[in-house]
C-alpha cells in the first residue's frame, strides 16, 4: 500500500523530475512492487522459501492480488478526481514572469 501511495501522490513535473526520469528511484519501486506481486501471487516457490512465507492457500492469494490491485486502481482514481477538482499547478500571478 506504501508503495502505491507514494508512486501515485508522486508529482514529477513541474516540481521535480518525473518518475520515469529519475531511474534509480522507479527501478527500485518497481522491483519492490514486482517482489510484492511475485510474492503474493506465489509464483516462486525459491522467493517463497527465501522469504520465509507459507504457501497461501488459492482463495487467499486471490483476495490478496485482488486488493492490490484494487489499492492502486483506487488510489489511482481518487488521486485524478481530486486533481481535477482541487488542484491548480499554475504558478501565482505574482511569480509569472513579465516580458
Amino acid at each position: 500500500m506504501q508503495i502505491s501511495t507514494f508512486v501515485i501522490n508522486y508529482q514529477g513535473r513541474p516540481f521535480r523530475e518525473s518518475i520515469m526520469e529519475n531511474k534509480p528511484l522507479f527501478w527500485s519501486l518497481s522491483i519492490v512492487m514486482g517482489i510484492c506481486v511475485v510474492a503474493a501471487a506465489d509464483i516462486s516457490v525459491d522467493m517463497r522459501e527465501w522469504l520465509h512465507l507459507v504457501p497461501f492457500p488459492v482463495d487467499y492469494r486471490n483476495e490478496l492480488l485482488s486488493i492490490i490491485a484494487f489499492d492502486f486502481l483506487g488510489a489511482y482514481l481518487i488521486e485524478v478526481i481530486t486533481a481535477a477538482l482541487f488542484s491548480d499547478n499554475r504558478p501565482h500571478p505574482s511569480l509569472r514572469l513579465s516580458h
